[in-house]
């Protein structure tokens, strides 16, 4: 289990550095801000939970805010189902309508976006 752990800690630790540099490589820390504190934005949709954790990782980290994206109409939790609808969607370029509005993004200085990725690639 600590091994997992491990892993997991260098994978947050990494994904919260792409946040502007925030953290000094390989230390976890954060590092000295040298100029006025950006506001940062964690956009992510996740089917699972496991972006979900991530994003509220991210946030621990850096204080930053959330944008949970919902589409108007949730996926089936079953998975062939939603294999077979996500598949469709992506070769038809579909774009499910959201639910929260995205127009609040541009006070940010900082937007991190995080999404499942579905066969190798990412869904968004």
């Amino acid at each position: 289990m600590e091994k997992y752990n491990n892993g997991r800690r260098q994978i947050l630790m990494a994904l919260a550095s792409l946040a502007g540099g925030l953290f000094l490589p390989g230390t976890g820390h954060a590092a000295p801000q040298t100029q006025e504190a950006q506001r940062m934005l964690v956009v992510f949709y996740s089917h699972t939970g496991n972006t979900r954790t991530i994003a509220r990782h991210i946030q621990a980290l850096t204080g930053c805010d959330l944008l949970d994206l919902e589409p108007v109409t949730p996926y089936p939790r079953d998975y062939d189902t939603v294999v077979s609808q996500a598949k469709k969607e992506k070769q038809q370029g579909f774009l499910p309508p959201l639910k929260n509005p995205l127009d609040m993004v541009s006070r940010y200085d900082v937007i991190l976006v995080g999404s499942p990725s579905w066969w190798g690639t990412f869904a968004g």
